[in-house]
């Protein structure tokens, strides 16, 4: 026969939540109680009082000591443990829901174009000019240069540009390209029947000019 000590260090290994702080201290009274706890489970519980062991009136009502099955103990912390796993999954979800929503009205900017210039301005100012331009089908550019070089972002239509000694590019719509400095160019609408319209991006010495023609 099974006595009580090993069903309570049994039930509490069995449940592996119960520590060994809780069973040291219930177990100089577990022995001491053991025949009161088979009289009350075949009697369907008990109550009795243990105040001549504290000093103080401590009434324990049920079919263990102080009222508490051990395996009532193990399922108890059971509990405990899945409501704080509960909690942490419930608040990193919280977190994640509330940086997914901060992002959602967050606009990061889309790289059109990335590349390494030669020959950009190196005084203490430097100015920026944003200019539109528009080209009628069949229009083209004089024939000129950049002292410093230019990109350029193609709002509709297709820019051409023709440069000496190299073959010619071509930048569509939703594209961008950069004219380098000191080379002779032209840029050209080579469409027949639809508008080319271009931003240029120019950044350079104060008062110095966009181009300079060519004769």
């Amino acid at each position: 026969m099974t006595s009580s000590h090993d069903s309570l260090q049994g039930t509490c290994r069995d449940a592996s939540e119960a520590d060994e702080l809780t069973v040291a201290l219930i177990r100089p009274f577990w022995k001491r109680h053991t025949q009161r706890q088979e009289r009350s489970e075949a009697a369907g519980g008990y109550e009795a009082d243990y105040s001549r062991y504290y000093g103080y009136p401590i009434t324990c009502v049920g079919t263990g000591l102080w009222g508490i099955n051990p395996e009532t103990v193990c399922e108890r912390r059971k509990q405990v443990n899945n409501w704080r796993s509960f909690c942490l999954v419930s608040a990193v979800l919280l977190v994640s829901l509330t940086a997914t929503a901060q992002e959602q009205g967050v606009v990061r900017p889309q790289p059109v174009l990335r590349e390494i210039v030669k020959g950009m301005p190196r005084g203490d100012k430097q100015e920026v000019r944003v200019l539109n331009v528009s080209f009628k089908p069949g229009d083209r550019t004089l024939f000129h240069t950049h002292r410093f070089p230019v990109t350029v972002y193609v709002l509709e239509g297709v820019f051409t540009m023709e440069m000496g000694g190299r073959e010619p590019i071509t930048v569509k719509a939703g594209e961008a390209g950069i004219m380098p400095p000191h080379v002779n160019m032209t840029g050209y609408n080579r469409s027949g029947s639809d508008t080319l319209r271009l931003v240029a991006f120019y950044v350079s010495d104060p008062d110095t000019p966009f181009l300079d023609p060519i004769q």
